[in-house]
């Protein structure tokens, strides 16, 4: 127990990372954005891995403002699906568990990010959504304090699952606590900046969507694991890592390299 304990291993950290991160993104531009809009009666022109463009000409500016949201409720109902998924029915294989967790707080750190800085920017969905919106500042304010909410929430419940990889043992539950959070922050986010570098827009979108979503996003990730490596369970506890997993590295190195190559410069007709 504690630090005799085999660490978790990296590699499948990183395809888990890779494979939940892929799928915050197509859900936001497939599911949340072009999804609602086909179905409020716009037309969808093109999806990438940083943005959906719609022909919105044929419906209301409410049913806009519908598809403008659309992304980060997605990742919100999916988000807290995973959530109560793992607190009432956690699978026991530590891979599938630790890919349903980094599920829920990925999706929920993304969508509570978004609530959180968008409404304030000049740019993103939440701006869009804002625009013309009477009583603006009172919404901004909403929106905001929404997000703090949901990603303060998250943190909490972050902190509450984490504990079933870490166990007491000090040396080992910092290792383990810093491999479970830090690692999945970094290769999810480079993951989706490489994603975004074929993007037909330019590479200010790489910037501005794929790496402030993700990296600034999901840093409350970084949170989870400097609280889990100072301070101790209530009670000792058994670590169980995360074991190597050929099967789930390769999937992720096929979907990483569909992503690139499909999702990457989109699908529809090419922009410059």
């Amino acid at each position: 127990m504690g630090s005799a304990v085999t660490p978790s291993n990296p590699f499948t950290i990183v395809a888990v990372a890779i494979l939940v991160y892929l799928a915050a993104t197509v859900l936001h531009e497939a599911a949340g954005h072009a999804a609602v809009c086909a179905l409020l009666g716009g037309r969808v022109i093109s999806v990438t891995s940083v943005d959906c463009l719609c022909d919105y000409r044929a419906i209301s500016r409410n049913r806009i403002r519908a598809v403008e949201a659309g992304g980060t409720l997605a990742n919100l109902a999916l988000g807290l699906v995973c959530a109560a998924a793992l607190a009432l029915y956690p699978p026991a294989p530590p891979v599938w568990r630790y890919f349903l967790f980094l599920s829920a707080v990925v999706n929920l750190f993304l969508a509570g990010g978004y609530l959180m800085v968008s409404p304030f920017a000049n740019f993103g969905d939440w701006a869009e959504f804002l625009e013309g919106m009477p009583g603006r500042l009172v919404w901004q304010e909403a929106l905001t304090a929404a997000g703090l909410l949901v990603s303060l929430a998250t943190l909490r419940f972050g902190r509450t699952q984490i504990e079933y990889f870490c166990g007491a043992g000090d040396a080992f539950r910092g290792r383990q606590a810093w491999l479970l959070t830090a690692l999945p922050y970094v290769a999810g986010g480079i993951a989706s900046c490489l994603g975004a570098l074929r993007n037909p827009v330019g590479m200010a979108l790489v910037a501005t969507s794929a790496a402030a979503s993700t990296f600034g996003g999901t840093c409350w990730l970084l949170w989870i694991g400097y609280f889990t490596a100072k301070y101790g369970p209530n009670a000792a506890v058994d670590p169980v890592p995360i074991p190597f997993s050929p099967a789930w590295i390769a999937v992720a190195g096929v979907a990483l390299a569909g992503w690139i190559a499909v999702l990457g410069p989109g699908i529809g007709p090419r922009r410059r």
